[in-house]
């Protein structure tokens, strides 16, 4: 292994929350979580992009909420108990913004080191490879590392900005 590549794959070394969509395991860096809620009402947003559910006011801020099932194209599910909101800080246009992921089931929080990451991982037409940062293999687990700031590209979030800005208010969804 050459040097450069040895401190490109440390770079994804650290904890990690890990959590489910459909049988699949996940993991985001904790520097990249704000918070994590439990499922609440979600105001919708018109002329959103498929996978928005809509938006939650929170600490003052309107926060746009996206459906993780939805954005991977995986059929919808009635959200329960342990449906979950995640809220990621990530950068656009040198801006930060919050943005809420919804996911089935948090699992656990993770230290992941160098020695469990392929950073090469062959996948099927199921994921787009771009917003992955490798896969960990713990435990006969095999958990799909994702990078929150690679997970919309410019367009999109230019989209999920552009919606949550004119806006105006809706009746709450009751979920």
């Amino acid at each position: 292994m050459l040097k450069n590549e040895t401190s490109f794959i440390s770079g994804f070394e650290g904890k990690y929350v890990t959590f489910m969509v459909k049988d699949e395991y996940y993991g985001l860096k904790v520097e990249q979580i704000l918070l994590i809620l439990g499922i609440m009402d979600i105001t919708p947003i018109p002329k959103s992009p498929f996978f928005v559910k809509g938006k939650l006011q929170l600490r003052g801020k309107e926060i746009p909420i996206v459906d993780l099932r939805l954005k991977f194209r995986i059929p919808e599910k009635e959200y329960n108990e342990k449906t979950s909101i995640i809220i990621l800080k990530i950068m656009h246009n040198e801006i930060e913004l919050w943005l809420g992921i919804i996911i089935d089931e948090i699992h656990e929080v993770l230290r992941i080191f160098q020695s469990e990451i392929d950073i090469n991982p062959i996948f099927g037409i199921e994921h787009r490879s771009e917003y992955i940062s490798g896969v960990a293999r713990i435990r006969n687990k095999s958990i799909i590392l994702l990078d929150a700031q690679k997970l919309f590209n410019a367009p999109e979030l230019a989209k999920i900005v552009s919606i949550l800005h004119r806006s105006e208010p809706c009746s709450e969804m009751h979920l």
